[in-house]
């Protein structure tokens, strides 16, 4: 899955981006940067000790940065229409005047993304009528939802918000940005507390974070770090804090699979059922699916190894449902 990330010149996009990479790979200034980064998760560890295997692989992430020539926020979100997710990122480093300045400026993205649809229903709408015109045959269906669409976001409201319109199929094509979450971040001074959001519909999540300080901190040697983090009171990076709301963002959930010595760790949504796990591993498997051996994490963590956990019964095994 895919997260865009936006923000106005100055922000810090391409600081947060560094902070998830290390280093930038050189892009011509009217192209995306895309970049694909691990996602943290400890359980991975144990349970390649626990199968024994000689390869680990975690799940990956893409995220997307606008090409420098998009300054404007409506231009960066049509680069980025087709992304599962978007992080916001807001300068709020200087003190006192700069929280009222970070709210005004969500609020501003805020109604860029509303109009954005806005422009999209209007268009297929305007559409839909000159078809109805020339007598050709229009989904009825589609024309209701498009209809209820545009007046909820004439009202500022965000599709996600109304589970009619939440992900119907009739409007999947059109990739309405306000049915996609967003993650608001605050690039911070540290120990800096991130403002009240006010009610603000855009906002799915938010996090602080002090990038200036975090992007010292790649350039240093590990006793350098060490000792730049104790200077500063940083508990560890926020690295994995970032990717991890990030992940929890698009509403995933993991799964591992241990074949042919590899652990891999895997992404579906929480409401997956077995053969949607593995429809994502390959179609071929979901169309031969029947039953998959399965074994809790806690389970495998508590007996130290499969052969235990089929000793003890925990192991199951899972139907399509």
């Amino acid at each position: 899955m895919i997260l865009g990330i936006i923000g106005e010149p100055g922000s810090g996009k391409k600081t947060l981006v560094r902070l998830l990479v290390g280093e930038l790979s050189k892009t011509k200034p009217d192209e995306p940067l895309e970049v694909v980064v691990d996602v943290p998760d400890q359980r991975i560890d144990l349970i390649t000790k626990a199968t024994k295997a000689t390869k680990k692989t975690l799940y990956k992430l893409k995220f997307l940065l606008p090409s420098l020539s998009s300054e404007k926020i409506n231009m960066q979100l049509n680069q980025l229409r087709n992304c599962d997710g978007f992080l916001v990122v807001l300068n709020n480093f200087l003190p006192s005047a700069a929280e009222d300045a970070a709210i005004k400026t969500l609020k501003e993205i805020q109604g860029d993304v509303i109009l954005a649809d806005l422009l999209v229903a209007e268009k297929r709408l305007e559409g839909l009528g000159m078809d109805k015109k020339k007598g050709k045959p229009i989904n009825p269906k589609e024309l209701e939802l498009l209809n209820k669409a545009k007046a909820s976001l004439e009202k500022g409201l965000f599709l996600r918000e109304i589970p009619e319109l939440k992900d119907p199929v009739e409007l999947r094509g059109f990739r309405f940005l306000t049915q996609r979450p967003f993650l608001v971040v605050f690039n911070n001074a540290q120990d800096q507390k991130i403002p009240g959001l006010g009610g603000l519909k855009l906002a799915s999540d938010a996090i602080g974070l002090p990038l200036a300080l975090e992007t010292e901190l790649l350039s240093l040697a590990e006793e350098e770090k060490r000792e730049f983090m104790e200077l500063y009171g940083m508990e560890g990076s926020f690295r994995d804090e970032i990717l991890k709301k990030s992940f929890a963002l698009l509403g995933l959930k993991t799964f591992f699979t241990y074949v042919s010595n590899e652990v891999r760790a895997w992404a579906v949504p929480k409401s997956a059922s077995c053969i949607d796990c593995a429809g994502v591993i390959h179609s071929d498997i979901r169309k031969g699916f029947i039953r998959a051996e399965v074994v809790s994490y806690e389970d495998l963590v508590r007996l130290g190894d499969i052969q235990a956990c089929k000793k003890a019964g925990v192991m199951r095994l899972e139907g399509k449902d």
